[in-house]
């Protein structure tokens, strides 16, 4: 009876041990780890200028935290000659050249219907030091007209609040 005991208790331990292991075994698969490498290429023209690779990227949040209807987002730059093109962003043209572009403030950064915005990055490619001034306000003046409808920072990279006196700064040091 003793021996039949002891291999009743063994099975039981067995089973309790298997029964605490398995939930960390199966989590530990589940763990994978995934690596994307993307080349986001804005416009595919090579520039001589050194400074042809460099982004200039001013982020507009709103101050009170509440998501933008994407019908509204539409409106919205449409009235600002805004176009939405096929990468489901937002394009700023004159002519032939897109002059900036508007994605979403959230990472992919693409608009997507039924879906709020929490705010937007705008962004440009640097080319030439005399028309990049010129980009530059006039998307900082857009984006002024947007705080028209919406209290909202106008921020740069670091988080910092930007004015029209701090562009030609922006510009220095991004060169």
């Amino acid at each position: 009876m003793k021996d039949i005991s002891w291999i009743l208790l063994s099975i039981g331990l067995a089973t309790l041990v298997i029964l605490l292991i398995k939930p960390l075994w199966i989590n530990k698969k589940n763990h994978s780890k995934l690596k994307i490498n993307n080349k986001f290429v804005i416009n595919e023209t090579k520039y001589t200028n050194k400074k042809s690779n460099q982004i200039i990227a001013l982020r507009f949040s709103p101050k009170v935290k509440s998501n933008i209807p994407f019908d509204e987002v539409m409106k919205l730059f449409k009235n600002n000659n805004l176009s939405f093109n096929s990468m489901q962003i937002f394009e700023k043209k004159e002519g032939d050249k897109t002059l900036f572009n508007v994605a979403n403030l959230i990472e992919p950064g693409i608009f997507e219907e039924n879906k709020g915005v929490p705010g937007f990055t705008f962004f440009f490619q640097q080319t030439d030091p005399k028309t990049d001034l010129i980009i530059l306000n006039q998307m900082f003046e857009t984006m002024q007209k947007l705080c028209k409808n919406y209290d909202a920072w106008i921020l740069d990279d670091n988080g910092k609040n930007i004015n029209r006196s701090d562009l030609n700064k922006l510009l220095a040091f991004n060169a």
